[in-house]
């Protein structure tokens, strides 16, 4: 998400690309209202699945950096077994 958001900055010279640009924008301040809880009722809902949907996809990008990295340990060991 955040690499199509930068490649668009240097697509803006299209009407397409500046449409785009502006939506992926909107989104991520309806997601940040998400986070802050300044809206209420159907828009709070809304915002909250904006929000949701970006910490979801930032903590995938978080886990496979450390998976890439090795830097994670097993949250979980074996049980013995009987």
């Amino acid at each position: 998400m955040g690499l199509a958001l930068l490649a668009n900055l240097f697509l803006l010279d299209s009407t397409l690309y500046r449409l785009t640009f502006a939506g992926q924008v909107l989104f991520y301040a309806l997601a940040y209202l998400g986070k802050t809880g300044a809206l209420s009722g159907t828009a709070q809902r809304i915002a909250s699945v904006a929000y949701y949907f970006v910490t979801m996809n930032l903590a995938i990008v978080v886990g496979f950096w450390r998976f890439l990295r090795n830097s994670q340990r097993a949250a979980w060991d074996r049980t013995v077994r009987a």
